[in-house]
């Protein structure tokens, strides 16, 4: 995980995962380890999007920006996964390699079968 030394522009973001950028479990972009591991963020972050690594999944999961948010008098932003976040290829068929075996599993289920 990056720390900040030299920069905090990657601040949290997982560098590697078991010594690796990519996973054995998926094929093309699937295995690619992005985002963060979701406890930190850097500093002054706008509102976009963002990707955090589960290694529960093997697998990087966008959230999406929601809405401002006050909690005990501490300003943040809410982000959740949205419908379309475990959709095998109806309305993501970017999915296409989240499906280790070739046949996906129906939308809002994953196979973490080779991951596990």
């Amino acid at each position: 995980m990056f720390t900040g030394k030299g920069g905090m522009k990657n601040f949290g973001e997982t560098k590697e995962w078991n010594y690796h950028r990519e996973t054995p479990f998926y094929k093309s972009y699937c295995s690619m380890v992005n985002g963060s591991a979701g406890e930190f963020f850097p500093p002054n972050r706008d509102k976009g999007n963002i990707s955090l690594f589960s290694p529960d999944i093997c697998r990087t999961l966008d959230l999406s920006y929601k809405e401002e948010v006050e909690v005990m008098g501490i300003s943040g932003y809410r982000y959740w996964g949205d419908d379309t976040m475990f959709d095998n290829l109806t309305s993501r068929p970017e999915n296409w390699c989240f499906c280790p075996s070739g046949d996906c599993a129906p939308s809002g289920a994953i196979d973490v079968s080779s991951c596990k």
